[in-house]
């Protein structure tokens, strides 16, 4: 009997194991590799010519300023016309205005007096002058009240010369610059320059000023500093 019930129990296992099973799995389908992605060779570089910088021209040659000798003009009464070409207002007391050839763009009435009843600055040394400069065929009194119009030169400076009294060894600028107000009033203003040189003589010492402004009001030589 024991025999017969093992035989029975090997099939039932076996079906057991087919039923269960669920058939037999396919075998996968062989893929083809994918292709590798081609990188493309890069371009070779092309080299640009090297930049050439652009060949200065040669410039031409600068002529020479013409340095004729300036005219001269000693103790002018009034106003006198100067042209571009320059002139030296030279005056009795020793003084002395140069205006080189070319500081001026265009012709200028000038005046460059003592002035024997102007008020200065603190620390005046000396005369007082006047220096002014006027538009040519104007009508002007100079003792009149007028704003200050300096004019810047264009070229080289003017150069202002002033006699230092009883040879002293030196000496700055004083330059005086007139405002209006509203009531047509003048204000002045005071401003030191500093000597450039002093030249020495037998006649009196001067003290020598190179200005890129023409004055255009009263100036004497002062004890103040700049």
């Amino acid at each position: 009997m024991k025999c017969r019930a093992f035989i029975w129990t090997i099939p039932a296992i076996v079906l057991s194991l087919v039923a269960c099973g669920g058939g037999t799995p396919l075998a996968d389908e062989p893929t083809s590799p994918e292709p590798e992605a081609v990188t493309p060779a890069p371009a070779p570089a092309v080299e640009e010519p090297a930049a050439t910088e652009p060949k200065e021209e040669a410039k031409p040659k600068a002529e020479p300023r013409d340095r004729r000798p300036l005219a001269i003009i000693t103790d002018p009464p009034g106003p006198e016309t100067i042209g571009t070409d320059g002139a030296v207002i030279r005056l009795s007391s020793g003084a002395e205005l140069r205006i080189p050839g070319g500081s001026l763009r265009s012709p200028r009435n000038v005046v460059f007096i003592v002035d024997r009843r102007g008020k200065g600055d603190q620390g005046k040394v000396g005369d007082i002058y006047t220096l002014q400069n006027h538009v040519p065929d104007t009508q002007v009194q100079l003792a009149d009240v007028r704003a200050s119009r300096p004019l810047d030169t264009d070229g080289d400076a003017f150069v202002l010369k002033l006699p230092i009294p009883g040879n002293g060894a030196t000496a700055n600028l004083a330059v005086e610059t007139v405002e209006l107000d509203a009531k047509g009033k003048g204000k002045s203003t005071w401003t030191v320059f500093p000597v450039t040189k002093v030249e020495t003589s037998d006649d009196g010492n001067k003290a020598v000023f190179n200005l890129p402004q023409l004055p255009d009001s009263r100036v004497h030589l002062t004890t103040r500093t700049p």
